[in-house]
């Protein structure tokens, strides 16, 4: 038997084992954080590379299939469950919206998004500087705001921390963002197991870095808006979706442990990264960084 075998065997078997529990008893047996170990499946696999005894790489190769199964039936059971203290339970459904008026000022946004479960939504808004609109189940959300200048410092983010799910049902929406295209962004967001859809096509973007747990992301993206603008995408358990235009100048490197990687219109220039011809010609472009655990990442052009 090949060790490569192993990994798939027990991250199946390991996977079949806790939803059948689950289906069963109603209990989850992983903790919902715990899909922040996926590291140590580099750990792992590491080990075996380096190690000449079979005995031991059969062994490495089935721990790294265990936890990448716990890790992704962690993620995906902390979007549905969440573990607090001594177990109580408790449902808060709130709904918040809050916006703010048009600045024509505000040339710069150095935004912060944080939350955990859930659905996050941004796409581009005309007749206001921002809005936040959220109603779920998971919490409330807070919005902090301050102005210095010709720069915009905005903060969202969840107040989670006594909120139980329960069941799906529970579930019922998510955030929903609007941001004016006027400004240059700098943005970071950060999100747990969650659904995310991030239309950027007609906001100027000078950064963006995504770290998310298990989560299924799309995003678009618009002409560079600077000489070199940075894409940092981090991920466990993961699908993602990027769209870029067809004229953009990108180069793209990917380091993920495994992973299905379809990207179209975009020249292969080594193992890990892709490129277009135009990229040191242009006065802008994009350089995006992939990096990951378990991912499924598609790269299409329009």
């Amino acid at each position: 038997m090949k060790p490569g075998k192993l990994f798939w065997g027990f991250l199946f078997l390991t996977l079949g084992i806790l939803f059948l529990l689950k289906s069963l008893f109603g209990t989850n047996f992983v903790h919902p954080d715990l899909y922040k170990t996926w590291p140590l499946i580099f750990v792992l696999f590491g080990g075996a590379f380096l190690i000449n005894d079979v005995r031991a790489k059969f062994a490495l190769f089935g721990g790294a299939g265990l936890i990448a199964a716990l890790c992704i039936f962690s993620s995906v059971t902390s979007i549905s469950t969440h573990f607090h203290g001594n177990n109580s339970k408790s449902h808060k459904y709130s709904g918040t919206d809050k916006s703010s008026n048009f600045n024509a000022n505000i040339k710069r946004v150095i935004l912060n998004i944080e939350g955990g479960a859930g659905s996050f939504t941004v796409l581009k808004i005309d007749s206001l500087q921002y809005q936040v609109t959220a109603q779920d189940s998971i919490g409330a959300f807070s919005c902090r705001e301050s102005i210095s200048g010709e720069e915009m410092k905005l903060a969202i983010s969840s107040e989670s921390e006594d909120i139980h799910i329960t069941s799906k049902d529970d579930l019922v929406h998510g955030l929903k963002i609007g941001l004016n295209p006027n400004p240059n962004y700098d943005i970071h967001f950060s999100t747990g197991a969650s659904s995310n859809n991030l239309d950027l096509s007609e906001l100027k973007v000078d950064k963006l870095r995504i770290d998310c747990g298990a989560a299924s992301t799309f995003l678009k993206l618009g002409a560079p808006a600077k000489e070199e603008s940075k894409i940092e995408i981090e991920s466990g358990a993961s699908s993602f979706k990027l769209m870029i235009p067809k004229d953009a100048a990108v180069r793209i490197v990917t380091s993920t442990a495994f992973s299905s990687t379809n990207i179209n219109g975009i020249k292969h220039v080594d193992d890990d990264t892709y490129q277009t011809d135009n990229y040191f010609k242009a006065e802008k472009k994009y350089f995006i960084s992939i990096d990951g655990g378990v991912m499924s990442v598609d790269i299409q052009t329009y």
